[in-house]
């Protein structure tokens, strides 16, 4: 991914002792340090399988916000301290309020525009500290309350808003709030509905669907060499729907009727046409090796091609009262 750091700005949100510190002034993301440290969050977040897409609300003050910043009727520090009242006023309000800074940065992902919001949770820590006294050398510790998160760690709320289109992708939680559950970000802050899955949310809901099917192992090899035939190939727009799947995986119409049917009780889908865009993610997970479980506690994890290969492969037969599990072509094994 290429990005390019317009603007950016840090606020401090000191909620625990209720103190809130915005700042007037942007960040100098001239300087590498402080570009690598943004740039490398935000294309962490794009790359979530967390990650959703939504749309604001018709109400939403954020979206006015953001369109008077894009007319130039406001400018880069307005709307970035806006965002961070907003946040510290509602999250100070949580059963178990943690302290936390908010960046908001003006930027360019593989050439298209957004405006990024990334909250990022303090945590107590530590670094040493060189004392001299007398001529002598002393090394202290000196605690810091707020440590931000290392350039490896995910962010677990943060929003890119697209401009012009204001389109929103986001990855947000639940917080709870005079005892009721509220997703903060989301419901509240940027005042969007969710428009589709997350990567994650698809790929967990059809390994459940495929998990009720008679014959699950069959069915997931099957869903695993269509979705991979689709991400490859020219001809298709690399996205899948359950009726598709049921195509490929029954030939009786009661059987894929009941595999729909099971998936919209379930609410995997809305409908049997709906579409899901093939993503990197996706397509690992539903590539990776296949996972059996046994009742009296055995894990299995072996990759796909194996299956039914009595020569050098994991064969399953089924009988009345038991099931043979034969693995064959092995020349040694390891405890891991």
């Amino acid at each position: 991914m290429i990005i390019k750091l317009n603007k950016a700005i840090l606020h401090i949100c000191n909620v625990c002792s209720g103190s809130l510190i915005n700042s007037d002034d942007e960040l100098d993301v001239t300087q590498g340090a402080i570009s690598d440290y943004i740039m490398s969050h935000i294309e962490r977040v794009f790359a979530n399988p967390a990650i959703t897409k939504g749309k604001f609300t018709t109400d939403s003050e954020l979206k006015s916000n953001i369109q008077n910043y894009v007319n130039q009727n406001s400018t880069f520090v307005n709307i970035s301290q806006y965002i961070s009242d907003r946040m510290y006023s509602e999250y100070m309000l949580c059963k178990k309020p943690t302290d936390f800074d908010v960046i908001v940065a003006d930027f360019v992902a593989d050439s298209k525009h957004y405006i990024g919001i990334l909250k990022l949770k303090g945590k107590n820590g530590y670094v040493h500290q060189i004392m001299n006294s007398n001529g002598m050398v002393f090394n202290d510790l000196l605690g810091h309350n707020s440590v931000l998160p290392f350039l490896n760690q995910n962010i677990d709320e943060s929003a890119f808003i697209s401009i012009p289109d204001l389109t929103i992708r986001y990855i947000s939680k639940e917080h709870i709030i005079d005892g009721e559950r509220y997703n903060i970000l989301q419901e509240v802050i940027l005042e969007c509905r969710c428009d589709a899955k997350s990567s994650k949310d698809i790929v967990d809901d059809l390994k459940c669907q495929l998990r009720k099917t008679k014959t699950p192992i069959e069915n997931a090899l099957k869903v695993n060499d269509y979705i991979s035939n689709q991400a490859t190939s020219n001809d298709s727009d690399k996205m899948f729907s359950y009726k598709e799947i049921a195509d490929i995986m029954f030939n009786e119409e009661s059987e894929k009727n009941a595999f729909i049917d099971q998936a919209l009780k379930g609410r995997s889908i809305s409908d049997a046409e709906e579409r899901f865009e093939i993503d990197d993610y996706i397509i690992s997970k539903t590539n990776e090796k296949i996972k059996i479980e046994t009742d009296n506690g055995c894990e299995i994890k072996f990759p796909a091609h194996l299956f039914n290969d009595a020569t050098a492969g994991i064969v399953i037969k089924k009988a009345s009262d038991r099931v043979t599990i034969t693995i064959s072509g092995i020349s040694e094994y390891k405890l891991k």
